[in-house]
């Protein structure tokens, strides 16, 4: 059985949804007495870094991302005119939730040593932050191109980490000495492809043979049989809009990708490919089971966070 050392510090890769994962693989340290000694996060990897650093607990930020429903989601949306310009999203109710939390703590005030990482949009360099407040930091940070609306600190703008540095195992490395910890949530499109050519819609089909199913199904059947004058016109009706809902939902799959979301893509594709590359510079690398959670499922919390409280248990029993 291997163990993770009790001194190490943490990588916390970018994700946007996948990244609640990091709330489960921290609770999981946490609940074995395994405290990090330092944190580097991009992006959602630095608001779920700067949430433990700020006191050294995960129950704040479980509590905040467990809430989240599709309504709430909705309520941080706040979109307007100068999209077109900047991005879909300002950020600032999503920034007022985060400070609601945070406060204006400053990195020197916090319990766990803790920077993050930006992308300095004027020169495409890395931007390490570690002084100053802790929110304004985040605000670069998550600032994903076409999503966010980018963020101007000092005079320069500031973009999503993740574009340079998603999984800032280089960052730990330079702040700190001991055994690093990569957290990887980046998304494995490979992955997903091959699970969706497995799970085509006649194997979905067949996996719902479970024998109670069956027997409801056996039972539908003998009350359609029993009752098909009655039924017929309304089962007509239904197989009509079916039918319809079946060709719009066609019409819809087979659009070309929106320009919003080739540029998410885009950058997904790029996060995971420089997160790969950066892999071997860890000493051990944790990768939450996530791919299936897409960028904006927020709503999916719960899920993600298990898979990081797994991903901690198969390395232990790997």
């Amino acid at each position: 059985m291997k163990e993770i050392p009790n001194h190490i510090g943490l990588a916390l890769g970018s994700g946007a949804a996948r990244g609640m994962a990091h709330i489960g693989v921290l609770k999981a340290l946490q609940e074995k007495g395994i405290k990090p000694d330092f944190i580097a996060g991009t992006s959602m990897g630095a608001v779920v870094g700067a949430f433990y650093a700020k006191d050294g607990s995960i129950e704040d930020i479980e509590s905040v991302v467990l809430g989240l429903n599709w309504a709430k989601l909705a309520g941080l949306i706040d979109p307007g005119f100068y999209f077109l310009r900047e991005g879909l999203i300002n950020g600032s109710r999503i920034i007022d939730t985060i400070h609601a939390v945070l406060g204006d703590v400053t990195f020197e005030e916090l319990k766990v040593p803790f920077v993050c990482v930006a992308t300095n949009f004027e020169t495409g360099t890395e931007r390490v932050f570690s002084k100053g407040k802790v929110i304004d930091a985040i605000r670069a940070s998550i600032s994903t191109p076409g999503l966010f609306a980018p963020v101007k600190i000092e005079g320069d703008y500031y973009i999503d980490g993740g574009v340079v540095n998603p999984l800032p195992i280089s960052v730990v490395r330079k702040y700190f000495k001991g055994h690093v910890v990569a957290i990887d949530v980046s998304r494995d499109f490979q992955k997903v492809y091959r699970r969706k050519k497995e799970n085509s819609p006649q194997e979905r089909k067949g996996s719902f043979q479970h024998p109670y199913l069956k027997k409801i199904n056996t039972k539908l059947d003998e009350f359609v049989q029993e009752n098909k004058a009655f039924l017929n016109p309304i089962l007509e009706s239904a197989e009509k809009i079916k039918n319809n809902i079946e060709e719009m939902r066609k019409r819809i799959t087979d659009r070309p990708p929106t320009a919003i979301s080739v540029i998410l893509k885009t950058m997904v594709l790029m996060e995971y490919q420089i997160s790969q590359a950066s892999l071997r510079d860890a000493d051990i690398v944790i990768k939450p089971d996530v791919d299936d959670i897409d960028l904006l499922e927020f709503h999916r919390a719960e899920e993600a966070i298990d898979a990081g409280v797994k991903s901690i248990e198969a390395f232990r029993a790997s």
